[in-house]
């Protein structure tokens, strides 16, 4: 209920905000940065002659593809589409993947833009807190930051209960 891209659910998170987006005079929201989970399926995926996300073959610890010996390495998982990547395995590696730092083979390492935008529990294996960014428009005086905190408030909310009604026990907030 996070990502935006091909296949993402209408209601998700991201596409809510980039639907409210549209409306900036309305909303107060100009624009919404990157979705970690984005990054990740994209990071996660095997293409190209160097994937992102590859183990090393003796100990089946992360290459990074910044690693200087990275000959005896092979990609994490074969799965070319977010549907086809397991739970199993989207767990496993996302710790890597908020620890790896972008690179020329590799743009989507997620360090840099979402290392300390996601927070995990339970051993590494699950996200208890997460985080998306999003840009407001022009705010010149008081009144328009106040505004604009309503309007975050007011949206944040309508997706919080988007999700509840969905079956999801999250809550989304404004900071």
């Amino acid at each position: 209920m996070i990502c935006s891209s091909a296949g993402c659910s209408p209601q998700s998170i991201a596409n809510q905000l980039g639907i409210a987006s549209l409306y900036p005079a309305e909303t107060r929201l100009a624009q919404i940065g990157t979705t970690w989970l984005d990054d990740y399926y994209d990071w996660l995926r095997h293409r190209g002659s160097t994937p992102c996300c590859r183990l090393y073959e003796n100990t089946k610890e992360f290459c990074s593809t910044n690693s200087i010996s990275n000959r005896n390495c092979y990609a994490c998982t074969r799965s070319t589409t977010r549907e086809n990547i397991t739970q199993k395995e989207f767990q496993e590696f996302l710790p890597f993947f908020l620890k790896d730092n972008p690179n020329i083979k590799c743009a989507k390492g997620g360090h840099a833009a979402h290392g300390s935008s996601v927070n995990l529990y339970d051993n590494n294996t699950s996200v208890e807190t997460s985080l998306i960014m999003g840009y407001h428009s022009l705010l010149i005086s008081s009144n328009d930051f106040i505004d604009a905190m309503q309007q975050a408030y007011s949206l944040t909310g309508n997706i919080t209960h988007t999700l509840r009604n969905a079956g999801y026990d999250i809550e989304v907030f404004p900071y």
